[in-house]
């Protein structure tokens, strides 16, 4: 039987909750599940394309089920062993202090900002610790090594570029391997643990994981060209960039606030943002694109000029859009701290889909914003804000992968 047992620490904060986000966090196996989905997901239609959607999502349920005659119950079990976690609140992971209502690490609090406590809802917690996490083939799984080895494929991508929890493409929920068992072959030829000691290291040894990963995929599957932008998150070269920060950080702390407080810098009073969302408040349409709904949806805007009026801006059919740039904090091997940002080029939206911002007695629509603020805000020039990452001496490693 295919099994490996793996030790995964938290390198930052995870925020996940049951029924009510804001109750005691809580892992179950359904998160993990949907995070290996995901990359699965992205790492296949790297391969196959994204025009046949239906096709796609049979191959991703021939590993992880799917509650029918056809395919039912997954190729793989997940459990879990011995956690040993502790809660931590949102507060004292920012290091607020409630008399001068500041933060210790103002941009952990400016990307985590969906995590403070408000009027109406209490702050959440995250867990930070250590688990053990057994993975296997289910009995009588048919291709059941293939299956396993796409699941070995989605895991090591998901523990070198992803996160889990409601921050995880803010550099939350990132976790990483501190001991793994095992005789599966995978191990020695793509191993799950970081043995790089510099951002160089780690640069290349994504470069080797993530060609491995798509080299092994094609040998099973018909390979098909991609869209530009493509359909959704693809892992393909053409419509996904990937960087490591040349800089490196004590501690995961250092690294998330000080690409934080770059990115809240850039973000800032951003015109003609700033302008174009004041006026519709005060009852004029949205004039221009907001370019900042770019890094994702939805998007709360406050304005003291107003006299405290707020805003909500979203799409008009959908709740929310993921930001399509990807944050991630890895530990190096010398235990050293490094920032990795991931780019998916696909759809933003519906091209029918228009940018809605609502409040109390305000409603108006407005078109969709292009890439440009992601490009300028990953190598700049920042004519406006110079703070792009670049001007704030965080240099990019690019990740060339095949």
């Amino acid at each position: 039987m295919n099994e490996i047992t793996l030790i995964l620490e938290t390198v930052t904060p995870l925020f996940l909750g049951g029924f009510d986000p804001r109750d005691e966090p809580e892992l179950r196996p359904p998160a993990i599940r949907g995070a290996l989905r995901y990359w699965l997901r992205a790492a296949i239609g790297g391969v196959v394309g994204d025009k046949d959607r239906d096709k796609l999502s049979d191959l991703e349920n021939q590993v992880f089920g799917k509650a029918d005659d056809k395919i039912g119950a997954s190729a793989i079990t997940l459990r879990f062993r011995n956690p040993t976690f502790r809660s931590a609140s949102y507060s004292v992971l920012t290091g607020v202090d409630t008399i001068k209502k500041t933060a210790k690490y103002p941009g952990i609090a400016y990307l985590w900002f969906s995590a403070r406590g408000t009027r109406k809802e209490k702050e959440r917690y995250a867990l930070v610790g250590e688990f053990r996490l057994e993975i296997q083939s289910r009995l009588g799984v048919k291709q059941a090594h293939q299956r396993f080895q796409e699941a070995y494929l989605a895991l090591w991508l998901w523990l070198h570029l992803g996160g889990l929890g409601s921050r995880a493409r803010r550099a939350g929920g990132n976790l990483q391997v501190m001991d793994v068992e095992g005789d599966f072959p995978l191990l020695g030829n793509l191993p799950l643990k970081i043995s790089a000691k510099t951002p160089q290291e780690l640069a290349t040894e994504l470069e080797v994981g993530i060609t491995q990963c798509r080299k092994l995929l094609s040998e099973s599957y018909f390979p098909d060209a991609v869209s530009r932008p493509s359909a959704y998150d693809i892992l393909h070269p053409d419509v996904c960039k990937l960087w490591v920060c040349e800089k490196t950080y004590k501690s995961w702390q250092e690294a998330v606030d000080e690409l934080g407080k770059t990115f809240q810098g850039f973000r800032h009073r951003r015109q003609p943002d700033y302008t174009t969302v004041k006026d519709a408040i005060g009852g004029k349409t949205l004039a221009k694109p907001v370019e900042r709904a770019a890094f994702g949806l939805p998007i709360q805007f406050y304005y003291s000029s107003l006299g405290g009026k707020s805003a909500g801006l979203q799409s008009e059919h959908y709740d929310r859009r993921s930001s399509p740039l990807l944050f991630r904090v890895s530990r190096l091997a010398n235990g050293t701290y490094a920032l990795i940002l991931i780019w998916f080029h696909s759809v933003f939206l519906p091209k029918s889909e228009k940018l809605k911002l609502t409040g109390k007695g305000i409603s108006a629509t407005g078109g969709l914003p292009n890439n440009h603020l992601i490009k300028t805000f990953l190598t700049g020039p920042d004519a406006q804000n110079h703070s792009s990452l670049m001007e704030k001496g965080l240099e990019l490693i690019e990740v060339r992968y095949v």
